[in-house]
């Protein structure tokens, strides 16, 4: 699917996403309810899905940090070596600060999972910037899954 890309990364990231239990592993429910959230799911369950990718800690909210950590993994996934060059770096991490800035309106270091699904519904940059990527890797992700 990504010859030239850096799975490990984002895989442990969606691995998480699909425990929510914390359990160390994923149940067969856990593993179909994502692929019918990613392949058929509404709008509202798809900003769901993709605020629990987000959420890493599984705190109910999203930190800078965070969404870094998963950017930096979808564009290893697409090719970029995990030592990708610091201008690279450097460009994901301000837009992704900017796409932060954005989603955090209350300016309190986080975005808890209402403010990050009323921000994307009503910002179509956002949308653009976050969902793209986002909708890219998880299609690629479907398609894994159906292919094997």
């Amino acid at each position: 699917m990504f010859p030239d890309g850096h799975p490990d990364s984002f895989m442990d990231i969606i691995f998480n996403a699909m425990d929510k239990r914390r359990i160390g592993y994923v149940t067969f429910r856990d593993f179909v309810k994502t692929i019918s959230i990613t392949v058929s799911g509404s709008a509202d369950d798809k900003l769901n899905w993709a605020f629990d990718v987000f959420d890493q800690k599984g705190d109910g909210v999203v930190t800078l940090d965070e969404m870094i950590n998963v950017v930096e993994a979808l564009w290893q996934l697409h090719g970029e070596s995990p030592d990708m060059e610091d201008y690279k770096l450097q460009f994901i991490r301000r837009r992704t600060r900017r796409i932060f800035r954005r989603l955090d309106v209350k300016r309190t270091g986080f975005v808890s999972r209402d403010q990050f699904r009323e921000v994307l519904k009503q910002d179509e940059w956002i949308v653009k910037n976050v969902l793209h990527v986002y909708s890219s890797a998880m299609g690629a992700f479907s398609r894994v899954v159906e292919t094997n």
